[in-house]
């Protein structure tokens, strides 16, 4: 039998950003700063939707992610983002390189 998915609610996000974090720390060896920019993206209200971004007045769209994210960055490139630029640094206890993707909206 297949899982029941419900829409996000407000309510999932402690649970979500929990969840998160311990599979960042599992998976990349993230620390303890992962949970909380989760937890700023999760509580900002993000429009989450290119169209809603572009009539509220804004003309780009950035992303971030980490090089070892292929799967963000494919799904990025085939939605039309371009990698804009990529820099090594230290993010949540770990070395990695940052990435930036953009598009005009």
């Amino acid at each position: 039998m297949w899982p029941e998915f419900r829409l996000f609610i407000p309510e999932d996000a402690d649970w979500l950003v929990e969840r998160h974090g311990v599979r960042y720390a599992r998976d990349e060896g993230g620390d303890d700063s992962f949970p909380v920019l989760v937890r700023e993206i999760v509580g900002g209200g993000w429009p989450g939707t290119m169209p809603s971004a572009s009539a509220a007045g804004y003309r780009r769209m950035r992303l971030w992610t980490h090089e070892s994210h292929r799967a963000a960055g494919r799904l990025y490139a085939r939605n039309g983002f371009r990698l804009d630029s990529a820099q090594a640094c230290r993010s949540f206890g770990q070395q990695v390189v940052s990435q930036i993707w953009v598009r005009e909206l």
